[in-house]
């Protein structure tokens, strides 16, 4: 085998693995930091009226940047019958508006709603809010309630409630957000969207393990502050991880009248790459320098026999 050869093959698979592993090209470290926030929430109809549709807008930012729409990753709804997200989410300011719609809802009916989205960007902290609110037809009925918070990786404590200055369409936001009954879980694994609800059997066993304590508040965020809350979440509960786990937080969130609303969100972060895990990555490489080596072992035993010849 000619040693031009040798130098491009072996230029070739050192290009792929700094590529796989890369961590100073922005796009895969962003990528690789990104935080991924599923919100729950069950809505009670509050309004006095039947409602039929409903809204969800949510924002978010890294690193203290303006805020923007998140990626959506999917929207359900668990009951009742016939309700569902309405495609396509559309942007509308600095947020992605989310519909559901279905059948007439009475006053005192309640639905659990849910939005999964990524929340991009290389550097925290990452910061979602997601303002929800009863529609008739298309128009709003009461008011608009908010839940949001700020996640960070390198600052403790690496999580707290989070209110913005600035409301979706970018008009000020002069609401408090009042959050109740704190209590924090950790799952083994991602658990898919359509099961996390408080009604779900893997969220009740989750949230009733956890030493984490519940801590009844009430805690009010004032318009553009990330509030921490005490006690501290319990040393058990571990940041999320790539591969594996994630955090939960449950609770309740107040609206302007009082009326409280349950909610579950689920905190957990990108995999090393799009899919593939860090072990699943170190596999890839190791994989990579295998094949490597069997076809320079193959050509040069080639390369003997044709010498032999």
């Amino acid at each position: 085998m000619r040693p031009s050869r040798i130098v491009l093959a072996l230029a070739t698979s050192i290009a792929v693995v700094t590529a796989l592993l890369g961590q100073s090209a922005p796009a895969f470290a962003q990528w690789r930091n990104t935080r991924f926030h599923a919100y729950h929430v069950k809505e009670v109809n509050n309004t006095g009226g039947n409602v039929n549709d409903n809204h969800f807008r949510i924002m978010c930012r890294s690193g203290g940047g303006n805020w923007m729409p998140p990626i959506l990753l999917g929207a359900f709804v668990l009951r009742p019958a016939g309700w569902g997200f309405a495609a396509p989410a559309v942007v509308v300011g600095n947020a992605l508006e989310v519909t559901f719609e279905g059948p007439v809802i009475a006053p005192g009916e309640d639905t659990w709603k849910n939005v999964h989205i990524r929340v991009p960007g290389e550097d925290g902290p990452w910061e979602s809010v997601a303002w929800f609110q009863w529609t008739l037809d298309g128009q709003p009925v009461g008011g608009e309630t908010a839940l949001g918070f700020c996640v960070s990786s390198t600052t403790s404590p690496p999580l707290k409630i989070g209110n913005p200055s600035e409301r979706p369409d970018g008009s000020t936001n002069t609401s408090n957000m009042v959050v109740r009954n704190l209590k924090f879980a950790q799952s083994p694994e991602h658990i898919p969207n359509d099961q996390l609800t408080l009604e779900d059997p893997t969220a009740i066993a989750l949230f009733a393990a956890s030493p984490d304590p519940v801590r009844a508040g009430p805690f009010t965020a004032t318009p553009g502050t990330c509030l921490e809350f005490s006690p501290a979440i319990h040393s058990s509960i571990l940041p999320p991880q790539g591969f594996g786990r994630t955090v939960l937080v449950k609770g309740t969130v107040e609206d302007g009248v009082g009326n409280q609303y349950d909610f579950v969100v689920q905190f957990s972060q990108a995999t090393i790459m799009p899919g593939i895990s860090t072990p699943g990555m170190i596999v890839l490489v190791v994989l990579l320098l295998a094949v490597t080596a069997v076809w320079f072992a193959r050509t040069r035993g080639r390369k003997t026999a044709d010498a032999v010849m």
